[in-house]
């Protein structure tokens, strides 16, 4: 609906979570978007996946926006039944392999931030103050 109002269709979508603490710009869009398949790509940063996808901040094709931005929804869902998880990593990568998408890792510079608490980054158990 948006592309409509707008006038113009989107390449990907960068799924982050408001409490993140962004310490850098993220790797340039153009060259994720390059690779073979992106529309069908989930690339998340390879650490802290818990098993599955970390969740903190994903960059999502085309394709795989709609899949992954309905997670919630589609967890109620009776089938495929997924609601087997142990956490939320672990479904969204369930969701994400069902689906036929792929799923690429990034390392922390190409999408660095990390978890915010009061406003303050939060690297590892501690709260780094700002200056």
């Amino acid at each position: 609906r948006i592309e409509q109002e707008l006038g113009v269709n989107y390449s990907a979508v960068l799924w982050t979570r408001d409490d993140a603490y962004w310490m850098d710009n993220i790797v340039n869009p153009a060259v994720l978007l390059e690779a073979e398949n992106s529309e069908r790509t989930v690339w998340s940063r390879n650490c802290a996946a818990w098993f599955g996808i970390n969740d903190k901040s994903v960059f999502l094709g085309r394709e795989a926006a709609p899949v992954m931005l309905a997670a919630y929804s589609s967890f109620f869902q009776p089938t495929p039944a997924m609601n087997s998880s142990f956490n939320a990593e672990v479904y969204l990568k369930q969701l994400a392999m069902t689906n036929q998408l792929l799923l690429r890792p990034l390392p922390f510079k190409d999408l660095p931030n990390s978890d915010g608490v009061d406003g303050l980054p939060r690297v590892g158990e501690f709260a780094a103050a700002a200056e």
